[in-house]
């Protein structure tokens, strides 16, 4: 067996010891000194010598004498303790409360798993790492090790404790759930859900297309996390940090163990339990008080559940037979409703934070095994938090170095005992004997001359357009006998002409940025009532022009004042800044002097006079529940404004900024039920607007680009395609993800779906990717090409002449 430096120390202090090979003949057994993994094991007692057994008194408590007949040791592995901690040093702390005769032995995998120098373990094992052992004779090792020892065993390890479910012969002494348990837990679906009383937040597999994960992203305001099956999630706030997040990921974990999951604002909490064959031992609930940054606790409220939940709990553990500790982690929203996060099946690594609060779980886990009664020697209930504290490194032991760099020290701090290794071996063992051979040589390939270049194809059609705006008709047609809707055309989202006619034969408005915006929309038809002025300088170009406008508003308090007295009047609007969304534009009411001026400004209109009021927000990068709240606080400051001035509002203006998918599916729903009955509230006459923009014309262009080079990393299982376009063509890219489809002549070979290959822009810069963590459906080859979709909208009118000898001046 080949070992790498990390154990060659260990080995040489074992061979060293010449007392060792009888010590641990007398421990383990003739027989066992011979097994392959014990050349790359180390025992070390705490004071780092090898021992053997350390006696119980017979003086001990009657419940300890009883256990001599059975055990005397407790073999607990997964022992880190940084961070990121495993619950293992937390269990021993637990157990030598509880029963301080009892020998605890602290078993790992890495030399870095720093809880291995607690003094409350006895003795230490060190194991080579996953990848450099033979599973069936650490199975077999196992097994002898706790008969040979008369030892208890219990894992902190999700990894460790699935594959110990899987072996036929499951010891009776090592206390884990069983394989049937582990399927009633295993996520992301966690089918155990209903019987908690908790439901699931939405998920997506990190192996679906990016269109689906962006879109679950999307609705959920950017709130979500990269979670892998066993172990490690990442918070995700934009699409960038997601595809990073999902491209870390995968350097740990297969891509199949991974899923994207909405995030649920709200107060973290767990049910901690212990259960033996089934029966339930005793549960708490753990309410999250401090965290680290990575969301690990650090403080907490333990206090005793609802007698539902005991009930909920206890018949979960009897069905599934379960035995050892349990962590049910949720969340509370603001409605009250609980959302199942995951099941540990483990203790949490905060374990004897529950113990001092006067519940030890692993204290009475033990007493189970032993057929004694266990009572907690303090009064339930209580707060702990952790502290750091520096401890001697074990004598005759050594922490090895790390290299000097961020991705080394994450990479040691967050898997010290080596669980991706075990996932990945275990994979391939499934996957063969009818595992697919890896790709053998370099199939990269070069492209010749003669292709066309990449190439933007608008939908532009008639029916292509009556199509894109058939639910939006259908919507202002379902409100126009309640109330007048009117849906206005974003000029510089994609100033095409066909979608300036579209919107101007349905009596809809164009609204304009720029003097030069409005001027187009007259070329095109426009007329003056059908004209909105909008955005940081609307009111200086409005007064400056002297034109009329249906609707000017102002971004500022300055800009407001000066609409008021200007021949402008008529047309004013005020954009109002959020104050739940960071935002540079509209005038902060929250402010107690820009109130004071708008209200100032406002009454110079009189009586006779009018205003409407604006918002306009990125709904697919906010969210649909944050737009709303934005949207109630745009009304609310609406109608305080006329109250406190006497002036009507003449219309309600709200924007745009919504993805396709959701202007259909989440919009005009919300559209329909909440937003024209609100708006309805300030009066019969008052108007409703709303751009369609980017949701529109977005989908009324596609792009098709030419592969050039397909550069095949065959032992990173991926592949970077070069096209000859690039984010100069599509610049939204980087912002949002685009159905790819992957075309070999006029056939479609499939679409794009998760994994670790790239699509890479033509130009020279670094940032020019236009798809990550992607797979393809086919190797490429020559003259396939990959077509973009939702290639208009702002990939077209924010697109821009890059390497291609011109200039925008």
């Amino acid at each position: 067996m080949s070992l790498d430096h990390r154990f060659r120390g260990l080995l040489a202090l074992r061979r060293s010891t010449s007392s060792t090979p009888n010590l641990l003949s007398r421990q383990l057994g003739a027989s066992a000194l011979s097994h392959p993994v014990l050349q790359a094991v180390s025992v070390l007692s705490a004071a780092g010598r090898f021992r053997l057994h350390a006696s119980i008194p017979l003086a001990a408590a009657s419940g300890l004498h009883n256990m001599l007949h059975t055990f005397n040791t407790v073999v607990i592995s997964g022992v880190h303790s940084g961070p990121d901690p495993s619950p293992g040093l937390g269990i021993a702390k637990s157990i030598k409360q509880a029963y301080p005769q009892l020998r605890l032995i602290a078993k790992d995998y890495s030399l870095r798993s720093s809880g291995i120098h607690d003094p409350v373990f006895d003795e230490i094992q060190v194991m080579p790492a996953w990848s450099e052992m033979s599973l069936d004779a650490h199975q077999k090792y196992i097994a002898e090790q706790l008969s040979g020892m008369q030892a208890l065993y219990i894992s902190g390890l999700d990894a460790e404790i699935d594959w110990l479910s899987t072996l036929q012969k499951f010891p009776a002494n090592v206390l884990t759930p069983g394989a049937a348990a582990l399927d009633q837990i295993q996520k992301p679906t966690i089918s155990c859900a209903d019987e908690l009383g908790m439901q699931i937040p939405e998920f997506v597999p990190a192996m679906a297309s990016q269109v689906d994960l962006h879109s679950l992203a999307r609705r959920s305001g950017w709130r979500v996390w990269v979670k892998g099956k066993f172990h490690e999630a990442y918070a995700a706030s934009s699409h960038r940090e997601m595809i990073l997040r999902l491209a870390q990921m995968q350097e740990s974990w297969p891509i199949e163990d991974i899923f994207l999951q909405r995030g649920i604002q709200g107060l973290e909490r767990s049910y901690t339990f212990a259960a033996f064959n089934g029966e339930l031992l005793g549960v708490s609930e753990v309410e999250k008080r401090s965290q680290t940054s990575a969301g690990k606790t650090w403080a907490a409220e333990v206090s005793m559940p609802s007698q539902e939940i005991v009930e909920r709990i206890a018949a979960f553990a009897r069905r599934t037979s379960w035995t050892g500790g349990c962590e049910v982690e949720f969340i509370r929203d603001r409605l009250g409703k609980d959302w199942l996060i995951d099941v540990n099946p483990r203790f949490p690594a905060y374990i004897h934070g529950v113990t001092i609060c006067g519940l030890n779980l692993p204290g009475r886990l033990i007493a189970a095994v032993a057929r004694e009664e266990y009572y907690d020697p303090v009064p339930f209930g209580g707060q702990f938090t952790r502290v750091v504290v520096e401890l001697p490194v074990r004598l005759d032991s050594r922490i090895p170095p790390v290299e000097n760099s961020g991705g080394a020290v994450a990479v040691t701090q967050k898997h010290p005992s080596f669980q991706p290794a075990l996932v990945e071996k275990r994979r391939e063992q499934r996957e063969s004997p009818f595992r697919k051979p890896r790709r053998q040589g370099d199939r990269s390939w070069m492209l010749g001359g003669g292709l066309a270049t990449g190439a933007r194809i608008r939908n532009s059609s008639q029916e292509s357009i009556d199509s894109s705006l058939m639910a939006l008709d259908q919507a202002v047609g379902a409100l126009s006998n309640r109330i007048k809707v009117t849906p206005a055309l974003s000029i510089k989202t994609d100033p095409q002409g066909f979608l300036a006619q579209a919107y101007l034969s349905r009596g809809w408005y164009a609204e304009a940025i720029s003097a030069e915006e409005l001027s187009w929309a007259r070329l095109q038809g426009y007329g003056p009532s059908q004209l909105i002025a909008n955005g940081p300088v609307a009111a200086s170009f409005v007064i400056e022009n002297d034109k009329p406008v249906r609707y000017a508003f102002a971004d500022s308090v300055i800009s407001l004042s000066k609409l008021t007295q200007s021949a402008a009047r008529k047309s004013v609007g005020i954009r109002i800044r959020p104050s739940k969304v960071a935002s540079r534009f509209g005038i902060d009411m929250a402010d107690y002097h820009a109130y004071s001026a708008t209200l100032d400004a406002i009454a110079m209109l009189g009586a006779n006079g009018s205003f409407a009021a604006h918002m306009h927000l990125p709904a697919d990068q906010i969210g649909p529940a944050l737009w709303i709240d934005c949207f109630e606080e745009l009304m609310n400051w609406a109608k305080t404004i006329s109250q406190e001035t006497d002036v009507p509002v003449s219309a309600i203006d709200i924007g745009g900024g919504w993805h396709s998918e959701d202007f259909v599916d989440v919009f005009l729903p919300l559209l329909m039920e909440r937003v024209a009955p609100s708006v309805m509230k300030l009066g019969a006459s008052v108007e409703l607007i709303f751009e369609p923009g980017k949701a529109v014309s977005s989908n009324l262009a596609k792009f098709v680009a030419n592969v050039i080079e397909v550069r095949d990393n065959a032992g990173l299982d991926s592949m970077d395609v070069l096209v000859d376009c690039s984010i100069a063509d599509l610049p939204m890219t980087q912002y949002y993800a685009h159905r790819i489809e992957h075309y070999r002549g006029a056939e479609l070979v499939g679409v794009l779906s998760g994994g670790k290959s790239r699509v890479l822009g033509s130009i020279c810069m670094e940032t020019d990717i236009l798809a990550a963590g992607i797979s393809f459906p086919a190797f490429p080859e020559r003259g396939d090409k990959l077509v973009f979709h939702g290639a208009g909208a702002y990939n077209s009118s924010m697109a821009w002449p890059f390497a291609k000898g011109e200039t925008r001046d």
